[in-house]
């Protein structure tokens, strides 16, 4: 029954958790990437803290749920079960909280709120010190530039 919808059941007749796992991860390692190579730092900010919370989470989550999925594909595809096994809301339900779980990076991502790490604190005061005791300098060169002619 399922070979008869062609092309677009393509995606069904992969083994479950085949794309969206390795995406998964590759979402978690390009988010650690981005952050370390950043102003905005891995640490710095409450809202890429959270991020990568959510992230490792969801993540997480997808993980163990695909066994349930596995398990529902298997008696999808047997001609002989019972199919009021893989009819509940379940999927339904948890695609669209895996939904809102992901729009909440999203919505941080596009809006960026204030808010700074102690970690972040203390890495800001640093490299105002560090600013400052390279400005005196610069002003002597530039002074002694200006006076000799």
């Amino acid at each position: 029954m399922l070979r008869r919808c062609g092309a677009s059941i393509w995606s069904w007749s992969r083994p479950p958790g085949s794309s969206s796992c390795p995406l998964a991860l590759a979402s978690l390692l390009t988010g650690l990437v981005s952050s370390l190579g950043t102003q905005w730092g891995l640490f710095r900010h409450y809202w890429v803290l959270v991020k990568l919370l959510i992230t490792i989470f969801a993540t997480i989550i997808l993980l163990i749920y695909m066994e349930t999925f596995s398990f529902m594909a298997g008696v999808a595809a047997d001609p002989s079960a019972d199919l009021d096994v893989v009819r509940n809301v379940s999927p339904g339900l948890h695609a669209a909280l895996a939904l809102l779980v992901l729009l909440v990076p999203t919505v941080l991502s596009v809006y960026k709120p204030r808010g700074m790490t102690q970690y972040g604190w203390r890495k800001q005061r640093e490299q105002r010190r560090a600013l400052q005791q390279s400005k005196p300098d610069e002003r002597r060169t530039s002074a002694v530039m200006q006076v000799d002619p």
